[in-house]
């Protein structure tokens, strides 16, 4: 198999009719991880080098969420709804028990799933994870602009989407500058890599497909409700954050701290927003050595 090609993947059809998409990385023996990607992104983000994964014995399976990528828009969903998607999938999959990560925005989902298949994880991480902006809002966070528009204006922020993923294909490097201009020096050190940009721009052109209607959707309902709430999960949950995240800055780790009944909070000093680049084989080792007992 080719470096960082994935073994499988493709689009399953939900009971409610909506198709969801996904890739399977890594040997399809492996302990299964699930990874929530963060925002913009979809199916195609993945961190790390490619040789974690067999380290780890991982098969890690990606996805798209509503609207994004491969995945058919779900109107009016909820960060609550997304278990019962996952357990579809897992069911299609043939598995009974597995990990899940959520990076960033994708810690909302992750989190969802801890609350609803409790009984069907081995372990639940939250990376760089974002906090209850559906309740504290989005003061503070480096992305506060963007999400606001998306909740006052989201045909202005699919107008931005769309321009950026028709950039991003035309001019590569200036997409890039524009995309991460006013990003923190830390978090722009680890974007730069050119293993990062070979792999992140494809993960964002590919989920803006349907003028990124999608990424808008996504950024509407992690404002809204969640429908579920955090301090009701009885599952341990490992906690991944850098000091100098200015994306979602400490505070939404702090976040966590207070309201999960079993957290496990690992602090990276001066590290930024993508930590997860650097760290993602403790990440995975984490998960799998919770799936090993």
């Amino acid at each position: 198999m080719v470096p960082g090609a994935p073994h499988a993947g493709g689009v399953i059809r939900l009971e409610d009719g909506r198709r969801l998409g996904y890739v399977e990385w890594g040997k399809g023996d492996a302990e299964p991880v699930f990874h929530f990607h963060g925002s913009p992104a979809g199916r195609l983000e993945r961190w790390g080098e490619d040789s974690v994964l067999a380290r780890h014995g991982v098969r890690l399976i990606t996805t798209d969420r509503p609207g994004i990528g491969f995945s058919d828009r779900q109107r009016g969903r909820r960060v609550i709804d997304w278990p019962d998607d996952i357990r579809q999938l897992a069911d299609h999959l043939g598995l009974d028990r597995f990990g899940v990560i959520g990076f960033s925005a994708g810690a909302a989902y992750a989190a969802a799933c801890a609350s609803r298949l409790a009984d069907r994880l081995v372990g639940a991480a939250l990376v760089s994870s974002v906090g209850r902006i559906d309740e504290r809002g989005v003061d503070g966070m480096g992305t506060a602009r963007y999400l606001n528009l998306a909740r006052r204006a989201p045909w202005a922020m699919r107008l931005i989407y769309t321009a950026l993923a028709w950039q991003a294909r035309r001019n590569p490097a200036r997409a890039h500058e524009q995309f991460w201009r006013g990003v923190s020096s830390v978090d722009r050190a680890v974007v730069d890599r050119p293993a990062v940009r070979a792999r992140y721009w494809p993960a964002l052109t590919d989920a803006a497909r349907g003028r990124g209607r999608g990424l808008v959707d996504e950024m509407r309902t992690l404002q809204r409700p969640w429908g579920f709430d955090p301090a009701q999960i009885a599952i341990p949950i490992h906690l991944f954050h850098g000091t100098a995240d200015r994306m979602t800055p400490p505070s939404h780790a702090e976040y966590w701290i207070e309201i999960l009944a079993d957290c496990d909070i690992r602090s990276y000093e001066d590290e930024g927003h993508f930590l997860i680049e650097d760290h993602m084989e403790e990440i995975l080792g984490t998960v799998v050595r919770s799936a090993l007992g």
